[in-house]
Protein backbone atom coordinates (compact mmCIF):
# COMPACT_ATOMS: atom_id res chain seq x y z
CA UNK A 1 0.00 0.00 0.00
CA UNK A 2 1.71 3.47 -0.97
CA UNK A 3 2.04 6.27 1.68
CA UNK A 4 -0.53 8.16 0.00
CA UNK A 5 -2.95 5.50 0.33
CA UNK A 6 -1.95 4.44 3.83
CA UNK A 7 -2.43 8.89 4.22
CA UNK A 8 -6.13 8.74 2.90
CA UNK A 9 -7.24 5.54 5.05
CA UNK A 10 -6.19 7.50 8.30
CA UNK A 11 -7.56 10.59 7.48
CA UNK A 12 -11.14 9.05 6.66
CA UNK A 13 -11.01 6.59 9.75
CA UNK A 14 -9.97 10.52 11.60
CA UNK A 15 -13.13 11.89 10.31
CA UNK A 16 -15.40 9.03 10.89
CA UNK A 17 -13.90 8.50 14.34
CA UNK A 18 -14.88 11.99 15.18
CA UNK A 19 -18.20 11.96 13.81
CA UNK A 20 -18.97 8.86 15.93
CA UNK A 21 -18.02 10.69 19.26
CA UNK A 22 -19.89 13.51 18.42
CA UNK A 23 -22.99 11.17 17.94
CA UNK A 24 -22.05 8.99 20.80
CA UNK A 25 -21.34 11.92 23.10
CA UNK A 26 -25.24 13.01 22.42
CA UNK A 27 -26.75 10.28 22.85
CA UNK A 28 -25.56 9.53 25.84
CA UNK A 29 -26.62 12.95 27.22
CA UNK A 30 -30.14 12.80 26.14
CA UNK A 31 -29.87 9.47 27.08
CA UNK A 32 -31.59 8.49 23.38
CA UNK A 33 -29.95 5.31 23.63
CA UNK A 34 -32.55 3.99 27.13
CA UNK A 35 -35.97 3.66 25.65
CA UNK A 36 -38.77 1.66 27.48
CA UNK A 37 -40.47 0.74 24.35
CA UNK A 38 -37.82 -0.43 22.90
CA UNK A 39 -36.48 -2.88 25.73
CA UNK A 40 -40.38 -4.13 26.08
CA UNK A 41 -39.66 -4.78 22.16
CA UNK A 42 -42.83 -3.02 21.00
CA UNK A 43 -40.64 -1.26 18.11
CA UNK A 44 -43.02 -2.66 15.30
CA UNK A 45 -46.26 -4.33 17.09
CA UNK A 46 -48.84 -2.43 15.30
CA UNK A 47 -51.31 -3.18 17.96
CA UNK A 48 -49.25 -1.76 20.81
CA UNK A 49 -48.62 1.15 19.08
CA UNK A 50 -52.66 1.34 18.40
CA UNK A 51 -53.21 1.18 22.21
CA UNK A 52 -50.58 4.23 22.92
CA UNK A 53 -52.07 6.23 20.47
CA UNK A 54 -56.03 5.22 21.34
CA UNK A 55 -54.97 5.93 24.94
CA UNK A 56 -53.07 9.91 24.14
CA UNK A 57 -56.23 10.50 21.59
CA UNK A 58 -58.82 9.25 24.17
CA UNK A 59 -60.73 12.56 26.27
CA UNK A 60 -60.94 9.48 28.90
CA UNK A 61 -57.42 8.08 28.39
CA UNK A 62 -54.93 7.39 31.70
CA UNK A 63 -52.91 10.45 31.13
CA UNK A 64 -55.90 12.56 32.94
CA UNK A 65 -55.87 15.36 30.30
CA UNK A 66 -58.92 15.12 28.85
CA UNK A 67 -59.64 15.81 24.94
CA UNK A 68 -56.28 18.09 25.13
CA UNK A 69 -54.44 15.75 22.96
CA UNK A 70 -57.07 15.11 20.42
CA UNK A 71 -57.53 18.71 19.80
CA UNK A 72 -54.14 18.90 19.07
CA UNK A 73 -54.33 15.57 16.59
CA UNK A 74 -57.07 17.22 14.69
CA UNK A 75 -55.52 20.21 14.40
CA UNK A 76 -52.82 19.00 12.72
CA UNK A 77 -54.52 16.44 10.12
CA UNK A 78 -54.98 17.13 6.10
CA UNK A 79 -58.30 18.42 5.26
CA UNK A 80 -60.96 16.16 3.69
CA UNK A 81 -62.65 17.48 0.64
CA UNK A 82 -65.31 20.34 1.73
CA UNK A 83 -69.12 19.25 2.04
CA UNK A 84 -68.40 15.82 2.49
CA UNK A 85 -69.67 13.64 4.95
CA UNK A 86 -66.31 13.21 6.47
CA UNK A 87 -65.24 16.16 6.37
CA UNK A 88 -68.64 17.41 8.51
CA UNK A 89 -67.41 14.80 11.14
CA UNK A 90 -64.02 16.37 11.58
CA UNK A 91 -65.47 19.80 11.29
CA UNK A 92 -68.40 18.99 14.60
CA UNK A 93 -66.46 16.27 16.55
CA UNK A 94 -66.93 16.76 20.16
CA UNK A 95 -63.32 16.06 21.20
CA UNK A 96 -64.54 16.34 24.94
CA UNK A 97 -67.57 14.10 24.53
CA UNK A 98 -65.20 11.02 22.84
CA UNK A 99 -64.04 7.92 23.72
CA UNK A 100 -61.43 5.53 21.85
CA UNK A 101 -62.17 1.55 20.91
CA UNK A 102 -59.06 -0.27 19.95
CA UNK A 103 -59.61 -3.15 17.44
CA UNK A 104 -63.69 -2.51 17.11
CA UNK A 105 -65.22 -4.89 16.07
CA UNK A 106 -67.22 -4.38 12.72
CA UNK A 107 -68.84 -7.53 11.96
CA UNK A 108 -67.86 -10.78 10.64
CA UNK A 109 -65.16 -11.01 7.60
CA UNK A 110 -66.52 -11.25 4.28
CA UNK A 111 -64.51 -10.59 1.72
CA UNK A 112 -67.07 -11.05 -1.44
CA UNK A 113 -69.38 -9.08 0.35
CA UNK A 114 -66.89 -6.67 1.19
CA UNK A 115 -67.70 -6.44 4.73
CA UNK A 116 -66.40 -6.37 8.40
CA UNK A 117 -63.20 -6.88 10.42
CA UNK A 118 -61.81 -5.22 12.95
CA UNK A 119 -60.80 -1.81 12.88
CA UNK A 120 -57.58 -0.39 14.69
CA UNK A 121 -58.58 2.50 16.16
CA UNK A 122 -62.13 4.27 16.43
CA UNK A 123 -62.70 7.48 18.01
CA UNK A 124 -66.38 8.29 19.02
CA UNK A 125 -67.81 11.53 19.96
CA UNK A 126 -71.29 9.64 20.73
CA UNK A 127 -72.69 10.85 17.46
CA UNK A 128 -69.90 9.83 14.89
CA UNK A 129 -67.00 8.20 14.63
CA UNK A 130 -63.11 8.63 12.97
CA UNK A 131 -61.47 5.35 11.85
CA UNK A 132 -57.54 5.29 11.76
CA UNK A 133 -56.22 2.14 9.91
CA UNK A 134 -52.46 2.17 11.49
CA UNK A 135 -50.14 0.09 9.31
CA UNK A 136 -46.36 -0.25 10.36
CA UNK A 137 -44.83 -3.42 8.69
CA UNK A 138 -48.50 -5.21 7.59
CA UNK A 139 -49.95 -5.18 4.73
CA UNK A 140 -53.12 -4.26 3.38
CA UNK A 141 -55.70 -6.91 3.56
CA UNK A 142 -58.11 -7.62 0.92
CA UNK A 143 -61.25 -4.71 0.72
CA UNK A 144 -59.68 -3.46 3.63
CA UNK A 145 -60.75 -0.02 4.30
CA UNK A 146 -63.92 -0.64 1.38
CA UNK A 147 -64.67 -2.99 4.92
CA UNK A 148 -64.84 -0.36 6.89
CA UNK A 149 -66.34 2.41 5.00
CA UNK A 150 -69.23 0.27 4.71
CA UNK A 151 -69.60 -0.28 8.72
CA UNK A 152 -69.14 3.25 9.28
CA UNK A 153 -70.36 4.97 5.79
CA UNK A 154 -69.92 8.47 6.90
CA UNK A 155 -66.41 8.13 9.06
CA UNK A 156 -63.68 9.36 7.49
CA UNK A 157 -60.27 7.11 7.21
CA UNK A 158 -57.06 8.00 8.47
CA UNK A 159 -54.69 5.61 6.49
CA UNK A 160 -51.58 6.11 8.99
CA UNK A 161 -48.37 4.61 7.84
CA UNK A 162 -44.21 5.47 8.10
CA UNK A 163 -44.13 7.59 5.27
CA UNK A 164 -47.72 8.72 4.27
CA UNK A 165 -48.00 6.04 1.36
CA UNK A 166 -51.53 5.50 -0.32
CA UNK A 167 -53.31 2.52 0.61
CA UNK A 168 -53.55 -0.56 -2.38
CA UNK A 169 -56.23 -0.52 -4.69
CA UNK A 170 -57.17 -3.90 -3.90
CA UNK A 171 -58.38 -2.41 -0.17
CA UNK A 172 -59.59 1.34 -1.18
CA UNK A 173 -61.36 -0.19 -3.99
CA UNK A 174 -63.76 2.80 -4.99
CA UNK A 175 -63.27 4.92 -2.08
CA UNK A 176 -61.80 8.19 -2.93
CA UNK A 177 -58.35 10.02 -1.38
CA UNK A 178 -59.29 13.14 0.26
CA UNK A 179 -62.76 12.36 0.48
CA UNK A 180 -63.33 8.92 1.99
CA UNK A 181 -59.82 8.65 3.24
CA UNK A 182 -56.76 10.92 3.62
CA UNK A 183 -52.96 9.31 4.64
CA UNK A 184 -51.16 10.72 7.08
CA UNK A 185 -47.82 9.27 8.68
CA UNK A 186 -45.80 8.68 11.38
CA UNK A 187 -42.70 10.60 9.60
CA UNK A 188 -44.73 13.60 9.78
CA UNK A 189 -48.35 14.10 11.31
CA UNK A 190 -47.55 11.91 14.38
CA UNK A 191 -44.29 13.39 15.10
CA UNK A 192 -44.95 16.59 14.99
CA UNK A 193 -48.40 15.80 17.05
CA UNK A 194 -45.89 14.43 19.45
CA UNK A 195 -43.90 17.55 19.39
CA UNK A 196 -47.00 19.36 20.30
CA UNK A 197 -47.94 17.37 23.01
CA UNK A 198 -44.43 17.42 25.04
CA UNK A 199 -45.26 21.75 24.52
CA UNK A 200 -48.51 21.50 26.42
CA UNK A 201 -46.89 19.01 29.24
CA UNK A 202 -44.35 21.17 29.89
CA UNK A 203 -45.39 21.21 33.59
CA UNK A 204 -46.10 17.63 33.53
CA UNK A 205 -43.06 16.11 34.03
CA UNK A 206 -44.35 12.64 34.02
CA UNK A 207 -46.20 12.86 30.97
CA UNK A 208 -44.44 14.92 29.01
CA UNK A 209 -41.11 12.52 29.54
CA UNK A 210 -43.22 9.21 28.69
CA UNK A 211 -44.30 11.07 25.58
CA UNK A 212 -40.40 11.76 24.51
CA UNK A 213 -39.70 8.31 24.99
CA UNK A 214 -42.65 7.58 22.23
CA UNK A 215 -41.38 10.25 19.81
CA UNK A 216 -37.60 8.83 20.11
CA UNK A 217 -39.22 5.67 19.14
CA UNK A 218 -40.91 7.08 16.08
CA UNK A 219 -38.43 8.80 15.14
CA UNK A 220 -36.28 5.69 15.17
CA UNK A 221 -38.49 4.07 13.01
CA UNK A 222 -38.95 6.62 10.91
CA UNK A 223 -35.09 7.31 10.07
CA UNK A 224 -34.84 10.48 12.06
CA UNK A 225 -32.95 9.45 15.41
CA UNK A 226 -29.71 10.32 15.49
CA UNK A 227 -27.96 7.15 14.61
CA UNK A 228 -29.81 8.30 11.31
CA UNK A 229 -28.30 11.11 11.59
CA UNK A 230 -24.57 9.73 12.56
CA UNK A 231 -25.19 7.71 8.63
CA UNK A 232 -25.95 10.62 6.87
CA UNK A 233 -23.11 12.72 7.86
CA UNK A 234 -20.56 9.48 7.57
CA UNK A 235 -21.90 9.24 3.78
CA UNK A 236 -21.54 12.94 3.63
CA UNK A 237 -17.88 12.48 4.51
CA UNK A 238 -17.55 9.15 2.24
CA UNK A 239 -18.56 11.22 -0.85
CA UNK A 240 -17.10 13.69 -0.48
CA UNK A 241 -13.90 13.32 -2.61
CA UNK A 242 -12.75 10.18 -5.24
CA UNK A 243 -10.16 9.82 -2.54
CA UNK A 244 -12.54 8.88 0.10
CA UNK A 245 -14.71 6.74 -1.78
CA UNK A 246 -11.41 4.68 -2.49
CA UNK A 247 -9.73 4.50 0.73
CA UNK A 248 -13.74 3.38 1.83
CA UNK A 249 -13.41 0.69 -0.32
CA UNK A 250 -9.61 -0.57 0.71
CA UNK A 251 -10.92 -0.19 4.08
CA UNK A 252 -13.88 -2.27 3.35
CA UNK A 253 -11.70 -4.86 1.56
CA UNK A 254 -9.68 -5.28 4.46
CA UNK A 255 -12.25 -5.41 7.41
CA UNK A 256 -12.63 -9.31 7.89
CA UNK A 257 -8.80 -9.89 7.71
CA UNK A 258 -8.20 -7.17 10.17
CA UNK A 259 -10.77 -8.62 12.45
CA UNK A 260 -9.15 -11.63 11.99
CA UNK A 261 -5.59 -10.83 13.10
CA UNK A 262 -7.27 -8.59 15.57
CA UNK A 263 -8.65 -11.50 17.47
CA UNK A 264 -4.81 -13.13 16.66
CA UNK A 265 -3.34 -10.54 18.82
CA UNK A 266 -6.07 -10.64 21.29
CA UNK A 267 -5.12 -14.67 21.60
CA UNK A 268 -1.72 -14.37 22.30
CA UNK A 269 -2.36 -12.28 24.58
CA UNK A 270 -4.62 -13.98 27.04
CA UNK A 271 -2.01 -16.54 26.56
CA UNK A 272 0.69 -14.60 27.58
CA UNK A 273 -0.80 -14.13 30.95
CA UNK A 274 -2.15 -17.55 31.18
CA UNK A 275 2.07 -18.79 30.96
CA UNK A 276 3.03 -15.90 33.14
CA UNK A 277 0.69 -17.22 36.06
CA UNK A 278 2.06 -20.72 35.53
CA UNK A 279 -0.80 -22.27 33.33
CA UNK A 280 0.18 -24.41 30.29
CA UNK A 281 -2.38 -24.55 27.77
CA UNK A 282 -0.20 -27.17 25.77
CA UNK A 283 0.44 -29.78 28.53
Amino acid sequence: MSEVAQLSISNLLSQVGIVKKKYDDLAAYTGENYNLFSVLKIYTQELSHSAILGDLLNAKGKHGQKDTFLKLFLEGLPTFKEGSEQFKVLQNCKSDKSVVFIEKYAGKVNYQKEEGGRIDIVINDQKSNIIIENKILAGDQPSQLKRYNKWYKSAPILYLTLDGRAPSNESKKDLILDEHFICISYQENIKKWLEKCIKEMANKPIIRESLNQYLVLVKQLTNQSTNNKMTEETISILTKSSENIIAAKMIFENYQTSVIELNKIQIMKLLSIFNQNGFNLNE
